[in-house]
């Protein structure tokens, strides 16, 4: 839904209610100072649905005295009202309108300032239970789609005890238990009595008939006295004096007749009773019918959003990792009288492999620029392991051969599996004096007035082979020079037709600056995707 533009008429009450429109975590608040106000897919509509099943004119809200209506404007499927279909309705504060589409976007009239959240709209839908089995189930499937949208998993418990307390009230049964799959195990996702208690301990349900109904993917029923040799041998049943005992497979039913979803059990309704007469054994087959197909959905549905909620969950743990790294790649750099370092570093995911790191000890300023084989969380728990060793050693002023080769000892020992790190120490003293040491990286950049040159040279990088030999080059950097240490995210970017950046336009943007060199790689890479990690790091000699 969207809401369009619309003329604003003078107001003709003192107070002007406010239309709360509501969509998954979308909240929007409509002062309702024109009127007749008017609702339906037309552009023209005061509220633009764009649901494709609602009406052209779906409906309007109208203003009588001092009260107002809802008017369904003869659409095809229907207005609600808090759960009801209604062609003209008086409002009421709070009260919850939809259209055509039953548990989707909403509108609450005359919202509170505070805004009716979606666990109360959800609290209110549970209310809606109407007389036959199947209005109550469609109920349920309103109240999980809701859960859904909000996303919340104190509105699950609720969906799962509302499906208990409508099973238990259609088959008269004392208990009932949702249980789901969790890897090769079930475990109790909900527990009710006919008492409308919450049962927290399934110590007492009969295991054997649970597992029976599993393995076969059928329904286990024993509701009548000539079904009770099912029973027989069955401890927990003998223990605590079952008689009645239903289990439903659950899972998504297929839009083929009379054929099951093939995929696996995804929950077990439970149903029991401690004497037949009076009890489970009124229950038809077409109500059992209708528990299990309808509460699979349920189940179906449940477990998906799960799923999702684990996901948020797993997104907002990435995020913080994602914002804890950046502060880590963003070291704070030390400010010498001789040099200017400046550094940035872009990753490709939340996470990334890269990282740069400005050390200063005694005369000289470090910088290091590393690049840990692989992207994602692997690469960025190992950099950020790599980047607090080489800190370590070279706040300590350790010469730089000792200090990979330290590094490099802790990643052979570890034996973490194919993880390496390409990187390149460059350490520049208050005279100029450079010293060079690469890793199996991408060889430096010296840029001198308007020229450019590699600086040669190097080893393999630390963590690939057990033997290597450190090899430190040195340079030197004159007033005015500038060294750039980039990733091979640079150099290796490509654009949409495959092209690679390259050394020469590297050499190019170089002379530029930092800025230049980055926005040189957006320009070259348009709107193709960037799959590297991207960092570069400019040294200036004051």
């Amino acid at each position: 839904m969207s809401v369009g533009d619309s003329a604003t008429g003078p107001a003709t009450h003192d107070h002007t209610p406010v239309l709360l429109y509501v969509d998954g975590s979308q909240r929007r608040r409509i002062p309702l100072r024109k009127l007749p106000f008017t609702i339906g897919r037309r552009v023209d509509k005061d509220l633009v649905l764009r649901e494709t099943r609602c009406s052209r004119d779906h409906a309007e809200i109208m203003c009588e005295g001092d009260a107002y209506f809802v008017v369904d404007g003869g659409s095809k499927l229907g207005t609600y009202v808090n759960g009801a279909k209604v062609d003209r309705h008086r409002l009421n504060a709070k009260d919850v309108i939809e259209f055509a589409v039953r548990g989707g976007a909403y509108l609450v009239f005359d919202a509170p300032e505070s805004e009716e959240d979606a666990a109360n709209f959800v609290s209110k839908i549970s209310g809606w239970v109407l007389p036959s089995s199947s209005s109550e189930f469609a109920t349920l499937n309103i109240l999980l789609e809701a859960a859904r949208k909000l996303n919340s998993s104190s509105v699950l418990d609720e969906v799962l005890h509302t499906l208990l307390d409508t099973s238990l009230r259609l088959t008269n049964a004392e208990r009932g238990f949702v249980f789901l799959r969790e890897g090769n195990e079930w475990l109790m996702a909900a527990g009710r009595n006919s008492r409308g208690d919450i049962l927290a301990d399934d110590a007492t349900i009969s295991r054997s008939s649970l597992m029976e109904a599993v393995n076969s993917g059928c329904e286990f029923v024993v509701t009548e006295a000539d079904d009770l040799d099912k029973l027989v041998g069955r401890m927990s049943v003998e223990n605590y004096g079952l008689s009645s005992v239903i289990c439903i497979p659950l899972r998504r039913i297929s839009l083929d007749a009379d054929k099951t979803d093939p995929r696996p059990v995804r929950g077990v309704l439970y149903l029991d009773s401690r004497s037949l007469s009076g009890r489970l054994s009124a229950v038809s087959h077409d109500v059992l019918r209708t528990i299990a197909t309808e509460a699979g959905t349920l189940v179906e549905n449940a477990t998906l959003m799960k799923a999702q909620e684990a996901s948020r969950r797993a997104e907002q743990e990435l995020e913080i990792a994602a914002q804890i790294q950046r502060r880590l790649i963003s070291p704070k750099i030390p400010d010498v009288p001789y040099a200017e370092v400046r550094g940035r570093s872009i990753p490709c995911h939340q996470t990334g492999g890269d990282f740069f790191e400005v050390v200063r000890s005694g005369q000289s300023l470090t910088v290091v620029v590393a690049d840990v084989s692989g992207k994602g969380i692997s690469a960025a728990l190992l950099a950020s392991v790599l980047q607090g060793m080489v800190f370590s050693q070279l706040v300590k002023g350790e010469p730089l051969d000792e200090a990979a080769a330290a590094i490099h000892a802790f990643l052979c020992e570890r034996e973490i599996g194919e993880k390496y790190a390409t990187m390149v120490m460059a350490r520049i003293y208050a005279n100029g004096d450079l010293e060079i040491m690469n890793c199996g990286h991408i060889p430096p950049l010296l840029v001198h007035g308007n020229k450019a040159r590699k600086i040669e040279g190097g080893c393999l990088p630390v963590g690939l082979v057990p033997v290597v030999e450190f090899k430190v080059f040195r340079d030197r950097l004159e007033p005015g020079d500038r060294l750039f240490v980039v990733s091979d995210g640079i150099t290796e970017a490509e654009n949409r037709v495959g092209d690679f950046y390259g050394f020469d336009r590297l050499h190019q943007a170089a002379m530029g600056g930092l800025d230049s060199i980055f926005a040189s790689i957006a320009s070259f890479r348009g709107n193709a995707p960037q799959d590297d990690d991207c960092t570069a790091v400019e040294i200036r000699r004051k």
